[in-house]
């Protein structure tokens, strides 16, 4: 069995945003982390609106929606991941950054 309970995931772009969701809906606390506050409030109002797909689609149950975006933290600086079990990187390719 594994120890794994908390899982970071460094950029809340589409494949970031997707991996922490996942992750939250598989009962994991979950931080997404990027540097861009507008990046973060983008991820969080997304996760809100797939969520409430899923519920509308019946492939969840409202209070399994609510659970996972209680499961999701939306943070700005890495100190805040430093606790994660597993870090998971899905930032921009981008070598500047």
């Amino acid at each position: 069995m594994s120890n794994i309970s908390t899982i970071a995931v460094c950029g809340a772009g589409q494949m970031g945003g997707g991996i922490a969701q996942v992750a939250a809906v598989k009962g994991f606390k979950t931080f997404v982390f990027d540097s861009q506050n507008e990046a973060l409030r983008k991820c969080q109002d997304t996760h809100a609106k797939r969520l409430a797909r899923d519920v509308e689609k019946q492939k969840m149950t409202q209070a399994d929606a609510d659970a996972a975006l209680k499961r999701i933290t939306y943070v700005h600086h890495l100190e805040q991941i430093k606790d994660a079990d597993i870090v998971i990187e899905a930032i921009v390719e981008d070598a500047a950054v």
